[in-house]
């Protein structure tokens, strides 16, 4: 979370976008609360000896929305910081 964080205020300042940043944001906090809420059901089956099963099972929902929302904004990231790096390029900072 802290990389995509980090990554996240980087495209905002280079874009100056508010929409791009806060929707990189969205969904970094997403991930991040999906995550959080696994870690809480996992301590709570450990008693069950098919805890883990069960919980992919029962939860299986908010483990793909979790690695979809990370693997969304991981794509958003790269594209805009292509995007707008290589917009920021002039032909007269390339040496010939």
């Amino acid at each position: 979370m802290d990389t995509q964080t980090f990554f996240t205020y980087r495209v905002y300042r280079l874009s100056e976008n508010l929409l791009l940043g806060m929707g990189c944001s969205v969904l970094v906090l997403l991930r991040f609360v999906g995550g959080m809420v696994l870690v809480g059901c996992s301590f709570v089956d450990v008693p069950s000896l098919t805890a883990t099963i069960n919980l992919t099972e029962r939860l299986s929902w908010l483990i793909t929305s979790s690695l979809t929302c990370g693997a969304a904004v991981d794509v958003i990231i790269a594209a805009s910081m292509l995007y707008y790096l290589k917009k920021m390029n002039l032909g007269s900072n390339t040496k010939s």
